[in-house]
């Protein structure tokens, strides 16, 4: 469930995702309809909500339209229950991205996100390569981001959060060593260090 709210800041800036009690492991497609309503791609509104990994990259676009302009491209709080909004956010999937919320002079951002929100999923961008074909974006290149800084954890974050190092501790009403052992498994590292930034 891409969106805002599920995406935390470790100490170094670098993001996390939380919150991953949708993903599912999907060799073809899956029936769902679960998520967040306003980033949900089209083939999962519609019936029979058939859909596989490029409503992934459909709530990217989203994501990327709502850290660029502040607000969802297509939402209606107003519609008195679930239905009535899908609904209403789906007819605006049809009529297209309000370009007008988007900054006038930012036309690679513009593409970007055009091209991740294209409601025909075969068209969208993703579909051919993956992730390989979003990193290739001219956005990313004209910037010259750098992907493998960042896989490697070495590219410098834009914002770094301040934090303070508090005592770990257990509330005072709450005593862990009366655990019962057969519901806590006790954590050892594996060496790897792959848990060391959660």
């Amino acid at each position: 469930d891409l969106k805002p709210e599920n995406i935390l800041l470790d100490a170094r800036g670098y993001a996390k995702l939380c919150d991953l009690g949708f993903a599912r492991f999907v060799l073809t497609k899956s029936n769902t309809c679960v998520g967040t309503l306003e980033y949900m791609a089209p083939e999962m509104i519609d019936t029979p909500h058939a859909h596989d990994k490029m409503v992934d990259w459909w709530a990217l676009g989203i994501l990327a339209f709502e850290l660029i302009t502040g607000q969802v491209p297509w939402d209606d709080e107003a519609a008195t229950d679930t239905m009535a909004q899908l609904a209403m956010i789906r007819s605006g999937q049809e009529k297209g991205i309000p370009s007008e919320l988007l900054p006038s002079g930012s036309i690679l951002i513009k593409d970007f996100i055009k091209q991740l929100l294209v409601v025909n999923e075969a068209q969208r961008m993703g579909r051919k390569r993956g992730g390989a074909e979003v990193r290739e974006h001219t956005w990313f290149a004209r910037a010259g981001f750098d992907f493998a800084a960042l896989q490697a954890g070495t590219l410098p974050a834009p914002y770094t959060p301040p934090h303070k190092v508090v005592e770990k501790r257990l509330p005072d009403d709450f005593d862990d060593s009366q655990a019962p052992g057969s519901l806590y498994a006790e954590y050892t590292p594996d060496g790897t260090g792959w848990e060391a930034a959660f």
